[in-house]
């Protein structure tokens, strides 16, 4: 079968492994295997090491305090200079990794693919793509272009497998197409494991089209009003995020409404489904591990008294702190240690702390400031 053909996903608990299956039985996970995929999200090498170390060579600490301040040109010309005098070390992965956001930053796409192809024949690895959202937004890809995936049977606890590997090898594509119209059933644990599917493809930039929503839909609404909070806020966020794919701004408006005074909690507001950005979110959005997660988003820069004051508020009420930094363009000096002194205060109780996928930039102002050392912070890269 092509990667053109519409692919299937039985999501059910008698899922089979592909070699045990029939000729013609319908695609399971490793299905998925044979759309290419050409984005490598395997440079994990040593960054743990970089990100915890003390020996920042003084270049980067210029770039990063440079950025911090709003200074991008300053700090880009910091990092060039010391890159190209051979000054770093260890280091000089990292500094190639924060002059790509930087020429993101200040929209110079010429120079970074010469720095691409440069990156590539130095470190034997491909460079980070010029990321959707980074330039002026262009049309979106025909759907056409998109494969297709019909998702069948139970969504259940079974369902995250052949859901993790779809996000997996949808990475060469703009985005994919979901059709749900044979979809027979649904648990809050399978709809938790298809709402992160949504919500790291759109953080990736991807494009989803539904199809057959309203049999999703329809399977999610009766449970909406259960009493149990954890399964029903991951079937709200659910809801919610399908409105929200599809378009549907006047049931998302009531839905967030109905969501907010349930879970006491800012009702989400919706954005433009086709630019992948995600909703505006509230304390309880989903994750892999289905922890709470606070999104710093934008650029934070003082007084930000209204975000760093929903920080707080919100981390009281945590026992593990979990903040979604992936969104987080900028954060000056002073408001970062603002963010220090509310996660110290959140340490010293003994809750475990961690802010996942800050860029390199940003991350590195963490490590400067002392972060790493009350928190865990997962990378980007």
């Amino acid at each position: 079968m092509s990667s053109s053909s519409l692919l299937e996903v039985t999501t059910g608990p008698n899922d089979v492994l592909p070699w045990e299956a029939a000729t013609d039985a319908p695609l399971t996970e490793a299905a998925f295997a044979a759309i290419p995929s050409e984005l490598d999200l395997s440079d994990q090498t040593a960054r743990g090491e970089s990100n915890s170390s003390h020996n920042m060579p003084p270049a980067i600490e210029d770039a990063i305090l440079s950025f911090a301040a709003g200074q991008s040109v300053d700090a880009l010309n910091c990092l060039n200079i010391a890159i190209a005098g051979d000054m770093l070390g260890s280091w000089a992965a990292t500094a190639w990794t924060m002059r790509f956001e930087l020429q993101r930053e200040l929209q110079l796409r010429r120079e970074f693919e010469e720095t691409s192809t440069d990156y590539a024949a130095l470190f034997g690895r491909a460079a980070p793509q010029w990321q959707a959202g980074s330039e002026p937004s262009r049309a979106a890809p025909d759907t056409q272009d998109l494969p297709r995936v019909a998702i069948t049977g139970f969504l259940s606890r079974e369902s995250q497998r052949p859901l993790s590997a779809l996000r997996k090898s949808i990475r060469r594509y703009p985005g994919v197409r979901l059709n749900f119209e044979r979809l027979r059933g649904a648990d809050s644990e399978g709809c938790r494991a298809l709402l992160v599917t949504c919500q790291s493809l759109r953080r990736a930039g991807k494009r989803i089209v539904m199809s057959g929503e309203e049999t999703l839909l329809g399977l999610i609404r009766p449970h909406l009003d259960q009493t149990d909070s954890a399964g029903p806020a991951t079937l709200w966020l659910l809801y919610l995020e399908v409105l929200h794919l599809i378009g549907n701004s006047a049931e998302y408006r009531l839905a967030a409404q109905r969501y907010a005074r349930k879970f006491s909690v800012p009702a989400p507001t919706m954005q433009d489904p086709s630019s992948g950005a995600a909703t505006s979110p509230a304390p309880g959005s989903a994750n892999e591990d289905s922890s709470p997660m606070f999104h710093l988003e934008g650029v934070i820069v003082r007084p930000a008294r209204e975000e760093l004051a929903a920080l707080e508020a919100w981390t009281d009420q945590q026992t593990t702190i979990i903040i979604d930094a992936s969104r987080l363009t900028r954060i000056d000096f002073v408001s970062c240690s603002k963010l220090m002194n509310i996660l110290s205060r959140a340490e010293q109780t003994g809750r475990t702390i961690e802010i996942r996928s800050p860029s390199e930039l940003v991350g590195g102002l963490f490590v400067q400031m002392g972060l790493t050392e009350i928190a865990r912070i997962t990378p980007r890269y």
